[in-house]
């Protein structure tokens, strides 16, 4: 078990538009961009590239890594 929750997120540009996911929660809609937590042994590129495919169907190659924190 890790001693930590690591998340991952991702902004999806194409053409200079964003790939932002539709949720609702509480009768209310808002959009937002994909996420997801980091699994046991995963490396943070792994995960994005998971989340993505899992959230969107979009299969992605080398995302780039921009911020931790």
């Amino acid at each position: 078990m890790s001693l930590y929750n690591v998340s991952v997120s991702c902004i999806l540009e194409y053409q200079n538009k964003m790939l932002m996911i539709q949720k609702i929660q509480k009768d209310k809609v808002y959009f937002s961009i994909s996420d997801g937590l980091l699994s046991e042994q995963e490396t943070i590129e792994r995960a994005v590239i998971r989340e993505i495919k899992a959230k969107t169907g979009v299969a992605i190659e080398n995302p780039l890594l921009v911020k931790i924190y």
